[in-house]
């Protein structure tokens, strides 16, 4: 039972993962009033963001601002994940080690 929730667990996240992957391709970039002061690199932003943009620019010529947004999204999809990986690690860690007490504190456990 458990192998069998975990697969589905993964399935589950690995669609949602898709199904926004798939949006941001169909919408594409989206171009706001502050853009200009990215593209053009102005010294009012911080240098990652307007360097990646210089970037993709020069690697991908016409298609660089829809190949950002692929890679903004492909970023964010798998830090998303290995954070919730890392956070679920700590916390099942935390709650095997520790025993919450109805008295409100924490008391340690012999299991560690």
């Amino acid at each position: 039972m458990g192998k069998l929730l975990k697969t589905n667990d993964t399935l589950a996240i690995f669609s949602i993962f898709f199904l926004v992957f798939l949006f941001s391709i169909i919408k594409g970039p989206e171009f706001l009033p502050d853009s200009g002061s990215y593209e053009s690199n102005s010294i009012v932003r911080m240098g990652m963001y307007p360097m990646i943009i210089t970037f993709f620019k020069f690697l991908f010529k016409s298609y660089a601002f829809k190949c950002l947004v692929v890679f903004q999204t492909v970023f964010a999809l798998i830090t998303i994940y290995l954070l919730t990986q890392f956070l679920r690690e700590r916390i099942v860690n935390v709650l095997n080690y520790y025993v919450f007490w109805p008295c409100g504190r924490f008391i340690k456990t012999n299991n560690g």
